[in-house]
């Protein structure tokens, strides 16, 4: 709605722009992890700070374009945004245990659905509210909200430089006479096989569905609007059978294990009845 009423685009132009948008991140996510991960070694607090100064720098951008190229080159200011979730992902993961990863992850979706919930409507509501005045002013308050994270982000980088540089430098030292570099080996190891991963999964999904739903929905529009929304709805099936499918083997091995607890208490029961175990203990 911002383009259309500042720029007067139409929605072909915006799917070009979406498409050129997700190209660019898609980029920028292979220049942020080898560059700034593998070869400088940064820490997932400092990636994620640059992530969000871009952002924070880009929101401004967009707030003030007047033109379609000013508007295009909003993508380049924006283009060390791609490692946001990844790295707050990564940072978490190495704070729970192997067997707390799914409680994580959900933790993680339950507050990105709920920021939705609450922003989407409010920054419609701010957006409408603020149309004749400033159209651009729903995005100096998008910036202004990535204030509080940077923050953040500056103190968990100092944190972890207070706590981990002892420790590389001792890491440093012992390898040094070896290999110079194998503590920037050590700290692009701790972060990239995940970040990779995510990475990797997002940008071919971005790839794919944008321009895929893009078509169907111009493809559909004269016949049914909502034609893509149910094809959407329906690629959500497979996946939900695969989570019951999961969630019914991860049951059976649970009362599976919760069965042979009790067979052994019961044999154990059994042994003390009979007095098994008390002779067996003499003889040890």
């Amino acid at each position: 709605m911002f383009v259309r009423y500042r720029l007067q685009w139409d929605a072909m132009k915006y799917s070009m722009y979406s498409t050129y948008g997700i190209a660019i991140h898609s980029l920028s996510c292979l220049f942020c992890i080898s560059v700034f991960s593998r070869r400088w070694g940064l820490h997932d607090s400092m990636l994620c700070l640059i992530s969000v100064a871009s952002k924070c720098a880009g929101s401004i951008m967009i707030a003030f374009v007047q033109t379609d190229f000013q508007m295009f080159m909003v993508p380049l200011v924006e283009i060390l945004n791609s490692t946001t979730f990844t790295c707050l992902r990564s940072m978490a993961s190495k704070l729970v245990e192997k067997e707390e990863m799914g409680k994580m992850n959900s933790l993680f979706s339950l507050v990105e659905t709920l920021a939705a919930l609450v922003f989407d409507p409010a920054y419609s509501a701010m957006y409408f509210a603020t149309l004749s005045a400033f159209t651009g002013a729903v995005f100096l308050f998008s910036a202004s909200m990535t204030v509080p994270a940077m923050l953040l982000l500056i103190l968990v980088e100092t944190l972890a430089a207070l706590v981990f540089d002892p420790a590389y430098s001792a890491m440093y030292f012992a390898t040094l006479s070896a290999f110079t570099g194998a503590v920037f080996l050590f700290s692009a190891s701790m972060t990239v096989p995940a970040m990779l991963l995510l990475i990797l999964v997002e940008t071919l999904a971005a790839l794919v569905f944008d321009p895929a739903y893009s078509a169907m929905y111009f493809a559909t529009l004269s016949a049914f609007t909502g034609a893509v929304f149910l094809f959407s709805a329906s690629m959500t099936v497979p996946a939900m059978l695969l989570l019951i499918w999961f969630f019914w083997q991860h049951r059976k091995e649970t009362r599976q294990k919760r069965l042979e607890l009790i067979d052994g208490k019961e044999d154990a029961i059994e042994e003390i009845k009979k007095g098994r175990i008390p002779q067996m203990a003499k003889s040890v």
